[in-house]
């Protein structure tokens, strides 16, 4: 089974929704290992660096979403990605969608179908609070978090 992507409305529906797996004193926290980086590919295929050493020693390079370490991720690099940034992602509600590097005007840029949102749901496109985007080892998906104001 592939990665899915779960965003959720705010960091307090993060922690509701996880808090009997999350715990900050284990050396490997499975439901809240820290994502660095996201990287797109031209292929519309997502890498995301993980900050740990002992998982993904040899990623699945031919699935849409693969998880590398944050110490070799660069023999994967051909320099045709663009590195996602802060600002550079956005959730559509209507359609589920998550946008990296959106546009104003004409196609907008490329997207990923959310696996599943939880909680309160936005009435327009929001963007993701980059500060807070985990990856979750024992069920294989992506957490994301809605920017709040």
């Amino acid at each position: 089974m592939g990665t899915s992507i779960h965003i959720y409305s705010d960091l307090d529906e993060y922690l509701k929704r996880n808090k009997d797996v999350v715990d900050e004193k284990r050396e490997i926290n499975p439901a809240s290992l820290k994502c660095l980086d996201m990287i797109v590919k031209p292929d519309d295929k997502i890498m995301v660096v993980i900050d740990c050493e002992k998982f993904f020693d040899r990623p699945d390079v031919s699935r849409s979403i693969a998880m590398y370490q944050a110490n070799n991720i660069k023999k994967y690099l051909s320099g045709e990605e663009r590195l996602v940034e802060y600002d550079d992602v956005e959730f559509d509600p209507k359609d589920d969608k998550i946008t990296f590097f959106p546009k104003w005007l004409g196609k907008s840029g490329q997207f990923f179908k959310a696996g599943r949102f939880w909680g309160e749901r936005p009435k327009k496109k929001t963007k993701i609070d980059w500060t807070h985007k985990f990856y979750n080892v024992g069920m294989n998906k992506i957490d994301l978090i809605l920017k709040t104001d």
